[in-house]
């Protein structure tokens, strides 16, 4: 699941329809959600976005901020997830 909702916060940053981005934020916040109440899958989660090149580390961090643009409830999970790795 932290395999996915990186994946959807780094191509949402990149998407230009913004109705792919709003469903991209939408679901990375419903995988955010179950995934900081499951201690197993936020060690995989740190895993892999410890796993990433700086720059990809960077785009996710700034695409989970533009996601509250789309989905402001979005900000605490986001924000619990992301808190893993610094």
């Amino acid at each position: 699941m932290g395999a996915f909702l990186v994946h959807k916060l780094i191509v949402a940053d990149e998407r230009k329809n913004e109705a792919k981005k709003a469903k991209d934020y939408r679901q990375a916040y419903a995988v955010a959600k179950t995934v900081v109440h499951d201690p197993e899958e936020m060690e995989r989660t740190k895993n892999v976005i410890q796993g990433l090149h700086k720059k990809r580390q960077q785009k996710m961090l700034k695409s989970s901020k533009e996601a509250t643009k789309y989905v402001p409830e979005a900000h605490e999970a986001f924000h619990q997830v992301l808190e893993v790795f610094g």
